[in-house]
């Protein structure tokens, strides 16, 4: 029986697919997981270059499924394609620019035999509230309102997809409960997080891995500029409209999405202005416009936009030079006096568990993995 499936969705990367596929054969037999782990991989690429590779490793790796789509899907629907393609009783999405290490792959598959989860959340960064968190969690809406909260916002919403391990049945009950609407993260390119998201609100057991499973990428990002109006349209537009949609298909509770939509105006308003702090390194053309841009496609959406500050602030984006120190004060008066205790129930998860009630982690019982 099949215990993990490794799913990669590919897209013109041949180079990198043959060194993962020859890293993935090499760990599996290194550890003697041939009839444990599975490789599907789905091929989004026009050419056939990715085709002939996984045919030759289709002839080395005992339990390997290859599909080649006829037409370019895009990232979400080749994510869904790939999992869906997957027959163990767990899932690990991952890229197809990235390599596992050995010992990670043995550690997951000991943790699935041993303790069972639900899903098993990988920390690949410096959070200091997730490393502070037992690795055994008792109620994993901990973990669900965090990612919802203003912190888990900015600290996680560019998330890598390589970082947890779902349970299959709970990927076939999201598919099944929003059925073709599941297209509405189509373009997003943010799937994953309503893997988990959903993973994270139907789950019983979730484990924190508190380190990454694919430490070292064959593309290496060293240089690689994003810009502020890049980051805006990520950080607000996507991640507000794939926790939208997971609301909408009832995969995460009605009160859980309240707790996101009355922290997101502080959040965007916080990030937004980080983000204006930056524009003026960077000389290229129109970047205040885009950022502009990428609010009013969330302002449409978000009840009781404030339309005439939202105005006010958009003129500030073009004032330079800014003082930013007067800026940052005003957002936080704003938020405190304007929004109130509203705005600030459980604004960070963090102050609330550690600072107001340590009582609330009583519970927890620390896990030695």
């Amino acid at each position: 029986m099949i215990t993990l499936s490794i799913c990669i969705p590919t897209y013109k990367r041949p180079e990198c697919i043959e060194k993962s596929l020859e890293n993935y054969l090499n760990i599996i037999k290194e550890n003697g997981f041939e009839d444990k782990v599975e490789i599907c991989l789905s091929d989004n690429s026009p050419d056939s270059e990715t085709e002939k590779i996984a045919a030759s490793y289709m002839k080395k790796i005992r339990h390997m499924r290859y599909s080649k789509n006829k037409e370019n899907v895009g990232y979400d629907a080749n994510v869904i394609k790939v999992v869906s393609m997957s027959s163990g009783e767990y899932f690990y999405p991952t890229s197809d620019e990235n390599i596992m290490a050995a010992d990670r792959l043995a550690d997951i598959m000991r943790l699935l035999g041993e303790k069972e989860p639900d899903m098993i959340y990988c920390i690949w960064r410096k959070e200091r509230f997730l490393h502070s968190l037992p690795n055994e969690l008792p109620d994993p809406s901990v973990l669900l309102r965090w990612f919802l909260s203003p912190e888990g916002v900015r600290e996680r919403v560019i998330t890598h997809i390589s970082m947890f391990v779902v349970r299959k049945s709970l990927f076939d009950a999201m598919k099944a409960q929003a059925g073709e609407r599941i297209s509405l993260f189509y373009n997003l390119s943010f799937v994953q997080n309503a893997f988990i998201l959903h993973g994270l609100n139907n789950s019983k057991k979730v484990l924190l891995y508190k380190q990454g499973l694919d430490p070292y990428d064959l593309t290496p990002k060293m240089g690689q500029l994003y810009l502020p109006s890049d980051i805006a349209n990520v950080l607000y537009y996507k991640y507000f409209f794939t926790v939208k949609h997971c609301a909408d298909l009832g995969l995460i509770s009605a009160s859980d999405y309240a707790y996101f939509h009355r922290n997101f105006l502080p959040n965007l308003f916080f990030g937004m202005l980080k983000l204006r702090s930056h524009l003026d390194s960077f000389l290229y053309p129109f970047e205040a416009e885009k950022m502009v841009a990428a609010l009013r496609k969330v302002e449409d959406c978000y009840t009781g936009f404030p339309r005439a500050l939202l105005g006010i602030w958009e003129k500030l984006l073009f004032i330079k030079p800014i003082p930013y120190h007067l800026l940052y004060k005003a957002n936080f008066l704003f938020n405190s006096r304007v929004l109130g205790k509203k705005c600030f129930d459980g604004l960070s998860v963090y102050r609330r568990f550690y600072q107001k009630d340590p009582s609330l982690l009583a519970g927890f019982k620390q896990t030695e993995f």
